[in-house]
């Protein structure tokens, strides 16, 4: 009786050993963003507003005095979304904007836009995957518009030590948006972005 107990604990162990090496070797590995120059600028009026917009009275609390967290949007509002018109171009095989749910967890008055504006387009607004392992580009068509938006994909964070030169990378780690916002308000105090 008890070596039939000791086979099954053995070969439930070796099951859970093997499945969760199965998981971790499917995962991309982690590669490094080389945030570019325009990054040390700061805030636009306009991307003030669009911040101000999805996340409302938290602003200040979540992202504006969380200085990784502001070069994470800056990055993702300068660098990583395009918007481009394809006249002519049969757009139905991309996803629509509207099939992507709104990012409304702290302003619950947020609303889908009544029309189109590229200029304007808030794309925090919207509960994309901008810390997902893969490495294509997403793209998504604005529903009865001749208009994409690509949004090129980053997998990593980069952290630097104050006693350290910008070009020295200490640690990086994959976030999504919950465990950016709470590594972001972690090491805020720690470390300099």
């Amino acid at each position: 009786m008890k070596l039939k107990l000791l086979y099954t604990i053995v070969l439930l162990f070796t099951v859970n050993i093997l499945s969760v090496t199965a998981q971790s070797s499917k995962q991309q590995p982690l590669k490094v963003i080389n945030y570019g120059e325009n990054i040390k600028a700061p805030l636009t009026a306009k991307e003030l507003s669009f911040i101000n917009e999805v996340y409302g009275d938290q602003a200040e609390i979540l992202v504006l005095n969380r200085p990784q967290r502001v070069k994470d949007i800056k990055h993702i509002l300068r660098n990583r979304v395009v918007i481009q018109e394809h006249p002519g171009k049969d757009l139905s095989p991309y996803k629509p904007l509207s099939s992507v749910p709104l990012f409304n967890n702290y302003n619950k008055g947020l609303t889908r836009d009544s029309f189109f504006d590229a200029n304007n387009f808030n794309v925090l607004k919207y509960s994309f995957d901008f810390y997902s392992r893969n490495e294509n580009v997403m793209t998504y068509r604005i529903d009865n518009t001749n208009f994409l938006i690509n949004i090129s994909l980053s997998t990593t964070k980069v952290f630097q030590k104050k006693s350290i030169s910008n070009e020295e990378i200490i640690y990086n780690i994959s976030l999504t948006n919950l465990k950016c916002f709470i590594f972001t308000r972690y090491f805020d105090a720690k470390w300099k972005f």
